[in-house]
């Protein structure tokens, strides 16, 4: 499969650990190779090893309408 540029649209919602009955999203809109997505990859790495707050659900959609899917398919959070 080629490598293709794709803008992407990811919103992560998680819980903070002093207060896990408040939900919160983290919406960002970026540019990214695909099939890799190296760079949503190196945020959700970077995300587990330093910041405090527990992924819940990511979703990710592409640039494509029609292109939607749920990144836990890509990175098991």
């Amino acid at each position: 499969m080629f490598n293709t540029k794709v803008f992407l649209l990811t919103r992560i919602t998680y819980t903070l650990p002093d207060y896990p009955h408040l939900v919160n999203d983290f919406v960002w809109q970026f540019e990214d190779i695909a099939p890799d997505l190296i760079t949503l990859n190196t945020f959700i790495e970077y995300w587990h090893k330093n910041v405090e707050a527990e992924i819940r659900c990511i979703e990710v959609s592409q640039s494509q309408p029609q292109s939607f899917f749920n990144a836990d398919i890509i990175y098991n959070a």
